[in-house]
């Protein structure tokens, strides 16, 4: 059964990148955890999400 801490993140994957993973995902990034799509494809820039990558290594 699942509690109501597991519940949270299974309903918003915005919530577990920010409150588990320690990352801030930005406003397109979040529109993508958000979808309720099944599957998709990402047509990314180079370093799409790369701010989140450094900032969560500089902080180790």
């Amino acid at each position: 059964m699942l509690d109501r801490a597991q519940l949270k993140y299974i309903l918003n994957p915005v919530a577990f990148a920010r409150d588990l993973l320690g990352l801030q995902p930005d406003s397109l990034q979040a529109e993508v955890l958000n979808s309720d799509a099944r599957r998709g494809i990402l047509c990314c820039t180079r370093q799409w999400g790369i701010v989140h990558r450094c900032g969560r290594q500089s902080r180790a």
